[in-house]
């Protein structure tokens, strides 16, 4: 509740004030455990720990919206595309005149589905921003772990267990040696828990 006190006057100067409480609702959906207001809360802490080195207020108001949209529709059974509903919503709430913000913050949304880091240095700073707690050392990915597996609890544990060990292998080599080990670490820990 705090993040949205904190950034409600940011967001209405871009957001229809209904649809911020709609974002809320989404955000503190019962159902998420993992992509809930503590990630949120963590690319927000990412972001601002930068602000001041490398940003100016267009980028920053950029990745600020990103960071509220970016997961604003999540759906873990798979039935709809949760980026493009995010962006979509985003595109609905969106009241500013400014387009380039808005075209800026849908690519930035969209850069989030994919494994790989992008090269435009705005995408490539959210990317890692999202990704940020891959760096935060085992059991930080550990806790991750055990909350994405709440959020995907309709899924058969054999079914969750493949799909997640698969989807942590492409995440080797793309952040450092550490990350590497502690993904390693966290595969194993998957495979003798589950």
């Amino acid at each position: 509740m705090e993040i949205f006190q904190k950034y409600y006057n940011f967001l209405i100067q871009y957001i229809d004030s209904n649809k911020i409480y709609k974002l809320f609702l989404n955000w503190v959906n019962y159902k998420r455990k993992y992509h809930g207001l503590n990630h949120l809360k963590d690319i927000l802490n990412y972001i601002e720990n930068k602000r001041y080195f490398i940003l100016n207020h267009e980028e920053y108001a950029i990745l600020i919206l990103a960071a509220f949209f970016h997961d604003a529709i999540y759906d873990t059974k798979g039935l709809i595309n949760n980026e493009e509903e995010s962006k979509e919503f985003f595109k609905d709430s969106y009241i500013h005149t400014n387009e380039d913000i808005k075209n800026k913050v849908l690519e930035l949304i969209e850069c989030t589905k994919y494994r790989k880091e992008p090269k435009d240095r705005l995408s490539n700073f959210f990317w890692w921003a999202d990704n940020y707690g891959f760096t935060q050392g085992f059991n930080k990915l550990k806790q991750n772990e055990k909350l994405i597996r709440v959020e995907f609890n309709h899924v058969p544990i054999e079914k969750y267990k493949d799909k997640r060990i698969s989807f942590l292998k492409i995440n080797l080599g793309l952040f450092n040696k550490k990350v590497d080990k502690d993904i390693r670490k966290l595969i194993d820990w998957i495979i003798k828990t589950y």
